[in-house]
């Protein structure tokens, strides 16, 4: 993790911080936990979803519309997505989720957030290559879909040939497993 991303010390990871000391958490599990969230801001800011600059300023957005933003399933689903892509290990991908879920109990309680995203978001189970090669398969799909909507193709159209893209590698990936 870059320097620059270390040195976050923003007032929501401060009533963050003190949110987990009154949960009673180790020392250790408060430690990883922040170090989980900064890890998704950075992640969320080296990916455009926030400002860089924000994170490093103290200016994070804090902000109903922008906290949604930026702490949704959407994007805690992408952050697992790239972990898992990135070959992290399933137990470091799961404590980070575990960071995240925390978070997003602390942001309920605060009431900035009706509901926690990050609860729905399930476990690395398997981050072997059948795993990156499925969440690949439906991140191209999806960059498939937009260019076909983009070309200002029908939505029918586009649900069909997502749909002709789905069998044909249900079908490639049978044969696969069958050895042909």
């Amino acid at each position: 993790m870059e320097n620059r991303f270390k040195q976050i010390n923003l007032c929501m990871i401060e009533d963050f911080k003190q949110f987990l000391k009154k949960k009673g958490l180790t020392q250790t599990t408060q430690k990883n936990y922040l170090t989980d969230i900064r890890s998704y801001l950075g992640w969320a800011a080296r990916n455009e979803i926030c400002d860089t600059r924000d994170v490093i300023r103290d200016t994070f957005p804090y902000t109903l519309p922008e906290i949604q933003n930026w702490f949704n399933q959407t994007m805690i689903t992408s952050f697992k997505n790239w972990l898992v892509l990135s070959q992290t290990p399933p137990a470091t991908i799961n404590r980070r989720l575990s960071g995240l879920r925390q978070f997003g109990n602390f942001l309920v309680k605060s009431g900035w957030l009706k509901e926690n995203p990050a609860k729905k978001i399930t476990g690395a189970r398997n981050t072997g290559h059948e795993t990156r090669e499925k969440i690949w398969g439906q991140n191209m799909l999806k960059e498939f879909g937009q260019a076909l909507k983009n070309e200002g193709q029908k939505e029918t159209t586009i649900k069909n040939y997502l749909g002709d893209v789905r069998q044909y590698l249900g079908w490639a990936e049978g044969r696969e497993s069958r050895g042909k």
